[in-house]
């Protein structure tokens, strides 16, 4: 039998899925890819669980040469000790597509009816306790279908600048052009309107996910779009990614 390598091995941890109560009207799904730290991702896995607002959890891990569920970046049995009390943590090893590929795979992983919110969590920022509680009561009073925010602390290396604000990570001329809101990629927050919208984008796109949804939805007349004002993450400065850019290295 061919193995496919794009589901080489999947982990569901918890019991039940989040429900709707009075205290938390808003069901709300985190989703996650993460390829090549190992120590970010649980990290993040933490962080989340440590969140004041019941969520669910599913997060795609990859890598370019997955084969075997034994490779060495297969990083499920580093976070098979963390089962949440509250809700459910699904994880799954495969092989890396696009960006837009490999968040479908996340966003695969759940039964997307039984939720109201889909908040993008990046795998290397800070999320205070507070965060998707905030997200979800900015919700239910706006009423959005995609919405934002600006990271409020900027990590760099041993540098931590609890005052510094970052609004986003880069607007080119046509972001302008479509009159996109300044917001933090790895603060975006879809109703499943919006979220079925990004849905429709050709996983065959080689191009950050984050330019592809912000300029599908600013062209989406029936999306409501939103910068929430409470914060609640802060942005890491590392690596060799889009994080090291010369204009944030400035900042601190």
């Amino acid at each position: 039998m061919q193995t496919n390598p794009y589901n080489l091995e999947t982990l569901v941890l918890g019991n039940k899925p989040v429900r709707k109560t009075p205290s938390t009207p808003v069901r709300a799904l985190a989703f996650t890819c993460t390829a090549m730290r190992p120590y970010f991702i649980r990290c993040c896995v933490l962080q989340i669980q440590q969140q004041t607002y019941p969520v669910d959890h599913v997060i795609y891990i990859n890598h370019p040469d997955a084969a075997d569920r034994a490779d060495p970046y297969n990083y499920i049995s580093l976070l098979n000790d963390l089962a949440p009390q509250h809700g459910t943590l699904t994880i799954r090893y495969g092989r890396s597509g696009t960006q837009q590929f490999n968040h479908m795979q996340a966003l695969e992983l759940a039964d997307l009816d039984r939720y109201d919110l889909f908040l993008k969590i990046d795998d290397d920022d800070v999320y205070r306790r507070g965060y998707i509680q905030d997200v979800a009561a900015d919700y239910v009073k706006q009423g959005w279908d995609f919405s934002g925010t600006h990271a409020h602390g900027i990590m760099d290396g041993t540098k931590w600048g609890p005052r510094n604000c970052c609004q986003h990570l880069g607007m080119e001329p046509r972001d302008i052009e479509l009159g996109v809101a300044e917001m933090m990629p790895s603060s975006y927050a879809f109703t499943r309107k919006a979220l079925d919208a990004i849905r429709t984008i050709p996983a065959t796109i080689d191009k950050n996910e984050d330019i592809l949804w912000r300029r599908s939805l600013a062209e989406n007349e029936q999306i409501k779009k939103h910068v929430r004002k409470r914060s609640g993450m802060a942005y890491h400065l590392h690596g060799t990614n889009v994080s090291t850019w010369n204009s944030f290295k400035t900042i601190l």
